[in-house]
């Protein structure tokens, strides 16, 4: 399973994401006490759009994880917000951001960011729904006092597509 957890991860940074979502599935079938396989598929289902779906798996992870991994908490509470739970996407963040180190909670409020500021232009999500969460942005942190960078090369560009995928099918169905 690990050279299957690697290839799903390879599959999501190359835009693949449905290989990357039946590698992740099939890696958590072979493993299923393999944490990190299901944040991995997690992240490709929230990538491709799928947040109902993303927020399940994890939830699921999350209750499996011992470590309560504090970057996969910052992205379930950023996945609550795009399926509109709002004010407890805004808990958790506060939560998480609480409990991590200086450095993991400037990277999951970078991410976070970078997230939100995607998801506030897709037109089915509640601009409401992101509102709450965005008030536990890194430039608001004591600890930290900086723009965010965001998260690297990759998931930008990733983010980006799903922006554009959501806004077709927005599209799509209207016209």
């Amino acid at each position: 399973y690990p050279i299957l957890n690697n290839l799903a991860v390879i599959y999501r940074e190359q835009g693949r994401l449905g290989e990357a979502i039946e590698a992740g599935r099939r890696v958590i079938a072979l493993a299923p006490s393999f944490v990190f396989g299901y944040y991995n598929l997690a992240h490709a289902l929230f990538l491709s759009g799928r947040f109902a779906d993303a927020r399940e798996m994890y939830e699921d992870a999350q209750q499996r994880d011992p470590q309560k991994n504090a970057v996969q908490a910052g992205r379930l509470a950023v996945v609550r917000a795009a399926t509109g739970d709002g004010a407890r996407a805004a808990a958790d963040m506060r939560a998480v951001l609480d409990r991590a180190p200086a450095d993991v909670r400037r990277r999951i409020a970078d991410e976070a960011a970078a997230t939100l500021e995607a998801l506030g232009a897709v037109p089915q999500i509640e601009a409401s729904a992101l509102e709450p969460i965005r008030a536990h942005r890194v430039d608001r942190s004591p600890v930290c006092g900086r723009r965010p960078e965001g998260p690297p090369v990759v998931e930008s560009r990733l983010l980006g597509d799903l922006r554009d995928r959501l806004t077709e099918r927005r599209l799509a169905r209207s016209g």
